[in-house]
């Protein structure tokens, strides 16, 4: 996974097999760093304060970090296989999935403890939150559904189901349409957000996992790991617009506006 810090003057990785993550400074092409996790960091994310929530998948941690020094801030124990996490800008909340014991766990980011526990789908793989942080929308890779909670009451809104085995989940700008890369299937299904019906499917490369979006919700952006290639689609309707070929084996992809 890579994401981007909110002053976009950072990038960071997460390397699996390594235990490791990459802080790299995206102003300039000077030596990265690398901080040790000591498990197998999967997911990550950012908060709005710049800190880091890395999922360590082999120790079912939360792994909290300073995101200018990669200095070790907190270990939560969360649940089984954690993959996926997400911060809220709206709240003090961070939410993890939890792939091997189908759980969601809500994580206070003051108090970094976890403040509740919710089943969901089978193997929860990929999160994303509405622009207005009031809608959490969960790919459930084993049962093939785009589950909706409310990101407050933790109370579920409905399902959708998409295609197999979903691991990417995007929001287009606005929040009308979510966008499912099913890495089965090969494709994205565009789920309208007010009736979660599945409006369009998208044949893309192979293993799709990792989808991005313009910040105007114009263009999307999904990689193909196994075709080793980025399927540009079109943002309203889904419908592919041209394939890029960045090089083999990609895994992710992070859209940073210019300042």
């Amino acid at each position: 996974m890579i994401v981007a810090s909110p002053d976009r003057n950072s990038l960071y990785i997460t390397h699996p097999r390594a235990g490791k993550i990459t802080i790299l400074d995206a102003r300039a092409l000077v030596a990265p760093k690398l901080v040790d996790i000591s498990g197998s960091p999967i997911g990550i994310a950012v908060s709005p304060d710049g800190r880091l929530f890395v999922t360590d998948q082999d120790r079912n941690l939360l792994v909290v970090l300073d995101g200018k020094t990669g200095a070790k801030l907190a270990e939560i124990k969360v649940g089984q296989a954690p993959a996926a996490v997400v911060v809220s800008p709206h709240s003090k909340r961070a939410f993890v999935a939890n792939s091997e014991d189908d759980s969601l766990s809500v994580v206070d980011t003051d108090r970094l403890i976890v403040i509740a526990t919710v089943g969901t789908g089978r193997a929860p793989s990929a999160l994303a939150l509405s622009d207005q942080g009031d809608r959490l929308y969960v790919a459930n890779a084993e049962s093939g559904e785009l589950a909706v909670l409310s990101a407050e009451s933790l109370a579920p809104l409905g399902s959708a189901k998409v295609g197999m085995l979903p691991h990417g989940v995007a929001v287009v700008s606005g929040g009308d349409r979510v966008l499912v890369a099913n890495r089965q299937s090969g494709s994205v299904s565009v789920v309208d957000a007010a009736s979660l019906v599945v409006t369009y499917r998208a044949r893309v490369g192979g293993n799709p996992e990792s989808i991005a979006v313009l910040p105007d919700g114009s263009k999307a952006y999904v990689v193909g790991g196994a075709s080793g290639d980025i399927a540009v689609l079109n943002g309203e309707t889904g419908q592919e617009l041209k394939r890029l070929r960045p090089g083999d084996g990609p895994r992710g992809l992070v859209i940073v506006p210019p300042s």
